[in-house]
């Protein structure tokens, strides 16, 4: 047997031997809490708040303040909008006689919970991909301040990331009075920021050994941002197919695929009344860990033999202030995007 059997080399049964190649990739690829924070609502009808800010002091305003005039106060409106969560599961039914037929991967993770919660974790990050990679949900669309492209690309010898960066974050400061704390990419992005030279001669009086041994940004600090790395990774095989891993974030939109990156707001105390970009707002479950938030069965059904397990979540990924994160678009010129 070998140390990895996949299905092409090992299998008894394809099906199973996929979803035991599913079972046994990492889950700690998966950035959907990291970036969007999960707000409990206390009942599935329950509401979200979207920020908008109002005018701020105007020149007129201001003069009137300076001739003893009576301020008004300075706040955030909260606009109230109704949900409905989404619900997702996953189950699988798995009879005695498919898991003893099965090969070592299937017959040792087929069975635990990590199969299904990683199903849900997999769909969460999918859909959290999509409302972010959607310039329609950034202020002003696709065309408004909030989607920029990139001055020059990122992996070219003319690149300057920091511009770019710095450009995004005095637009989220201008429009939502928030400074960023947050930088998103995709694997390909990742590796052009760490080869830049302009970085990596930065990193080298950063990093020291640390970044010298693992070529890894030291802290994942990175122009006052917390850089994260989506690599998230999913099998896009159907059942009875060949296992077909491939990054989640590389392939989840056909308008910016690989070649974008988005600095955001996210609020260190996540609330409904919170101001961070894009939230997930789950019914109150069962907190299994502090990265699912789930309802889980277990069924033992004798007459066909095989066990039954579901996870249940109910949740919505929804963007509540569309002017605390910036897309920045075609940031490498070897790009997938569609």
């Amino acid at each position: 047997m070998p140390g990895h059997p996949y299905p092409d080399e090992s299998a008894l049964d394809i099906g199973l031997s996929t979803w035991g190649v599913q079972a046994l990739m990492l889950n700690d690829n998966f950035v959907a809490n990291q970036v969007a924070p999960v707000v409990a609502v206390p009942k599935t009808s329950g509401q979200h708040f979207v920020f908008v800010p109002i005018e701020g002091l105007n020149i007129e305003h201001q003069e009137k303040l300076g001739k003893g005039g009576i301020a008004t106060e300075l706040d955030f409106r909260i606009d109230k909008g109704f949900f409905a969560t989404e619900e997702s599961a996953k189950r699988h039914f798995v009879s005695d006689r498919e898991v003893a037929n099965a090969d070592i991967a299937a017959a040792d993770y087929i069975k635990g919970d990590r199969l299904v919660l990683q199903n849900i974790g997999t769909i969460r990050e999918y859909e959290l991909a999509e409302q972010i990679l959607d310039g329609s949900n950034y202020y002003g669309g696709a065309a408004g301040d909030h989607v920029i492209v990139a001055a020059n690309a990122w992996d070219s010898d003319d690149a300057n990331i920091k511009d770019d960066i710095d450009t995004a974050v005095r637009q989220i400061r201008l429009d939502s009075g928030f400074t960023p704390t947050h930088l998103l990419v995709p694997p390909r992005v990742y590796d052009a920021i760490t080869s830049n030279a302009d970085i990596k001669d930065l990193l080298k009086y950063m990093g020291g050994p640390q970044y010298v041994a693992t070529g890894r940004i030291p802290n994942d600090i990175l122009y006052r941002l917390k850089i994260i790395e989506a690599a998230a990774v999913y099998d896009s095989a159907g059942p009875l197919e060949t296992a077909n891993l491939q990054f989640l974030w590389e392939n989840a939109s056909a308008t910016y695929g690989d070649s974008w990156a988005i600095v955001l707001y996210v609020d260190p105390i996540p609330s409904r009344r919170s101001g961070t970009f894009v939230s997930q707002f789950a019914f109150n479950m069962n907190r299994i860990n502090d990265m699912d938030v789930v309802s889980f069965y277990v069924y033992r059904d004798e007459h066909r033999r095989g066990e039954y397990r579901e996870g249940r979540t109910d949740y919505e990924v929804k963007v509540t202030n569309s002017r605390a994160g910036v897309l920045i678009t075609d940031v490498l010129t070897g790009s997938t995007s569609g």
